[in-house]
């Protein structure tokens, strides 16, 4: 431990490095000062400077008095001049050599919250009288702080314990509970599959868990990934809301582990598949719902639950009996991407079109209902067309029914092209199987959503995508956009995955503008771990009230490895 002393004259003149002010500053705070407002300074005459230094370094005396302040609270070394002398204070005096000990410590008697006004004002000085503690008594000190950088389990654990602390608003203790009136029933699938995924959702489902309408209780279909273990999903605050507390408010929540999902594979259709045979086939759920939703784990909806069940109202809405199967990112917007659509050479229409000139040819059965009676309207050969869309999507319950009954028939439309996708060994199909269905087959291909020529859809002008995220931007799109914007990169502290190279992406606070104008109701990807700041601000009533924040030209510095640059600062200094 190193007891220093230093004039204020020598400061203020600027004969110190920014270096030495700075491993001075903090050496200041490692020697366990538990003052918020650090100052080291003593009258030292220059021509014995280094003689006094030298008996400090033997133990002498330190004190702790004006010049340069360092808040343990806000983990700050101020060094300007002009910032110094705004917060001058009258030094104290130095205890007495009857006082000293072994080293000495000197707490300035003033805890940051408790601050005299005083201090505000330009010019007035503040006294305060130093105390002095004995050298091995430590342990009423606060931790180091300042010399500290959080690991990424430490801020994983912060993230949980606080996310544990969320309250329970539908406790019928809770008076905030808002009248409410009928509204749109709707039906989640959120797919987890890590324990940052896991961390995320709890946000997710505390915003979708209660639509503010009696008879529209949601219901919440949760799927965890096989691969992440049901012991550490145990960990989680998702499993804290959802078993734990049981704070469901007015959902019915089901929670399973059936499937591992491979990117890319055809499993990553299992769990829609599973949910929507659920919600079809089981009692618990069957005809209790409207629409049905799937999402990721860390999406937000922009809006809340009251505002998009009275966009997706069956009778009023104008959201109502649409199928919405893509997102922002899709090439052709709120309408599915024919395959056809994309240049002879890329690769989404070379993988799925063997011969580049036309997609597969299959017979299928198509069956139809009358008076309650199954059908047989005849066998049909039909050369098909491949659209591309999203694997997060909102369906109506008619086509839900459809693709489910279908695919109990090995002869039906859905389950023959389900046969050639995974006999020809076709990648992404989570992002085609059911788009294709949609624009496939009669009626269905009448309930895709109707839109102007700029994009914007007719029943709505202010929607532009159901679903806002940014992928595909590491090279110029098929249709020849070249993306400029910036994008939030993972920090090394964060336990959030890094996307892939073609993404999705985070989003964060500076993406609020697109995200504003594009009238989206649901954004994926975003974390507490990437930037908490856009999770904690949403859902909103309207989109309105969202701020135009958009991205600048700027740089944003990495977190300060305080450790690290101390031991540089050492390693200069010892030269």
């Amino acid at each position: 431990m190193l007891p220093l002393s230093l004039t204020c004259s020598m400061i203020r003149s600027g004969r110190l490095s920014r270096s030495a002010v700075l491993l001075l500053s903090l050496m200041c705070y490692q020697m366990h000062f538990s003052c918020n407002y650090c100052v080291i300074t003593e009258n030292l005459e220059a021509s014995d400077r280094r003689q006094k230094l030298s008996r400090n370094k033997a133990g002498a005396k330190a004190t702790c008095h004006s010049s340069i302040l360092v808040s343990a609270e806000d983990i700050e070394v101020v060094v300007d001049k002009e910032v110094i002398s705004k917060y001058k204070r009258k030094p104290t005096s130095p205890p007495s050599d009857e006082d000293t000990v072994e080293s000495w410590r000197l707490r300035l008697a003033m805890h940051r919250k408790n601050i005299s006004p005083e201090l505000e004002n330009e010019g007035e000085t503040v006294t305060t009288e130093p105390v002095v503690v004995n050298h091995f008594d430590l342990q009423q000190f606060p931790p180091r702080r300042i010399m500290h950088r959080k690991t990424s389990a430490e801020i994983a654990e912060e993230e949980l314990q606080k996310s544990l602390n969320f309250g329970c608003p539908c406790d019928p203790s809770n008076n905030s509970h808002r009248p409410q009136r009928e509204g749109t029933r709707f039906a989640y699938l959120v797919s987890v599959h890590n324990y940052r995924t896991a961390q995320d959702a709890t946000y997710l489902y505390r915003a979708i868990r209660d639509t503010g309408h009696p008879g529209a209780a949601p219901i919440i279909l949760i799927h965890i990934d096989k691969k992440f273990a049901w012991q550490e999903f145990q960990q989680t605050s998702l499993y804290h809301q959802t078993a734990v507390i049981n704070c469901t408010c007015s959902s019915i929540t089901h929670v399973a582990s059936i499937y591992d999902s491979e990117w890319a594979q055809w499993s990553m259709n299992y769990p829609t598949h599973w949910a929507m045979r659920l919600l079809i086939t089981d009692a618990r759920f069957a005809g209790k719902w409207d629409v049905f939703i799937n999402i990721s784990g860390d999406s937000m909806p922009t809006l809340t639950q009251r505002a998009l069940s009275d966009l997706f109202h069956p009778v009023h809405g104008p959201l109502r009996n649409i199928n919405f199967v893509t997102s922002s990112a899709c090439e052709t917007g709120l309408v599915p991407t024919s395959v056809y659509d994309f240049p002879g050479f890329w690769h989404k229409r070379k993988h799925y079109m063997s011969n580049r000139r036309q997609g597969p040819t299959i017979s299928y059965v198509d069956y139809i209902i009358d008076d309650g009676r199954t059908l047989v309207e005849g066998e049909k050969v039909k050369n098909i067309t491949i659209y591309f869309g999203s694997q997060w999507m909102s369906l109506q319950q008619d086509f839900v029914e459809y693709v489910v009954k279908s695919l109990d028939r090995k002869d039906s439309f859905p389950s023959q092209l389900k046969k050639w996708l995974q006999d020809t060994g076709k990648l992404m199909t989570d992002e085609t199987f059911i788009p294709t269905i949609v624009m496939n087959v009669y009626p269905y291909n009448q309930t895709v959503p109707k839109v102007y020529g700029n994009g914007s859809l007719v029943n709505l002008p202010s929607i532009h995508a159901v679903r806002f995220e940014r992928m595909d931007e590491q090279s110029p799109s098929a249709f020849g956009f070249y993306p400029i914007k910036q994008r939030y990169e993972v920090s090394s502290s964060s336990i959030a995955d890094h996307p892939k190279a073609w993404g999705p992406y985070f989003l964060g606070v500076y993406d609020l503008s697109d995200i504003k104008h594009s009238g989206a109701l649901f954004v994926r990807k975003v974390s507490v771990f990437v930037d908490p700041n856009i999770v904690n601000m949403l859902p909103v009533e309207s989109l309105d009230i969202l701020p135009d924040i958009e991205w600048s030209h700027i740089k944003i510095s990495e977190i300060p490895d305080w450790e690290l640059e101390l031991e540089k600062i050492r390693a200069e200094i010892g030269k």
